[in-house]
This record gives C-alpha cells, sequence and structure tokens, in this order.
C-alpha cells in the first residue's frame, strides 16, 4: 500500500520529515504539494500518476474541501474502478504517525479507519480535559 500525503503548500513534505525524525526511514510514503499558483492539471497528472503505479493507495489530505481533496475526489471517480483507493482528510501527525506504525499489520481500509481515529484522538484542549471537561 503506498500513502500519499496530499496538502496545501509543503506541510505534506514538512510531515514526511518530521515523521522520519520520529520514527527513522520508511518507504511506500510520498508527499506532493500544491504551491501557490500552481497549474491544478499539472498537480492533478502528478496525484494520477504515482496512482498509476501501484494498486493500493491511502491518500491523506489536509482539508476538507480543499483543492487538494477535490483532486482527490475527481481522480477517484475515475480510477476507482481500477485501483484501490481510500481517501482520509483532516491530515495531522498523530494520524500519520499511527498509519505508518501499523500499516503492515493493517487492510488499506484498516489504515483508513486507523487514520480517522488517531487523527482525532490527536486533538485534545489539554486544560479542558485537565479541569475535568470532556
Amino acid at each position: 500500500m503506498k500513502i500519499l500525503l496530499l496538502s496545501h503548500g509543503s506541510l505534506a513534505v514538512e510531515y514526511i520529515k518530521t515523521a522520519k525524525m520520529i520514527l527513522g526511514e520508511f518507504d511506500n510514503v510520498q508527499a506532493i504539494e500544491l504551491l501557490e499558483g500552481e497549474d491544478i492539471e499539472r498537480y492533478e497528472a502528478d496525484i494520477k500518476n504515482v496512482i498509476d503505479h501501484t494498486d493500493e493507495v491511502l491518500i491523506l489530505t489536509d482539508l476538507l474541501g480543499g483543492s487538494p481533496f477535490i483532486t482527490s475526489c475527481k481522480i477517484y471517480r475515475y480510477l476507482s474502478n481500477n485501483k484501490k483507493i481510500r481517501l482520509v482528510t483532516g491530515m495531522n501527525l498523530p494520524m500519520i504517525l499511527e498509519v505508518l506504525n501499523t500499516r503492515d499489520n493493517c487492510t488499506m481500509e484498516e489504515s483508513a479507519n486507523v487514520a480517522e481515529e488517531f487523527g482525532k484522538k490527536g486533538i485534545v484542549n489539554f486544560f479542558k480535559q485537565m479541569e475535568g471537561g470532556n
């Protein structure tokens, strides 16, 4: 399974660098950044090129409704008959780290569920929690 991180700007690239700092080296993970002023058709072609070279891809995007997310949905519509693709949005570091830690023992569907679960678990209002709130 390939893991593809998609973001506005260099966020996805920086997430990979940070994950390597924490976990060490890993493979089958790629970032594609959408830079300011970049042609969206070229961005879409770059994503398709990665997906064309793998049978299964878990796509993590930074923002629901953003260009990387919309582009992924468009690609899914065209390629889902030939490729196994899952998409999770709201990408954050806890999500990425847990997917990387568990992917060898999970199906792609399970990895998508792990991404969602740990992405949510990684968001905590610390002082609210310390004060006994929910």
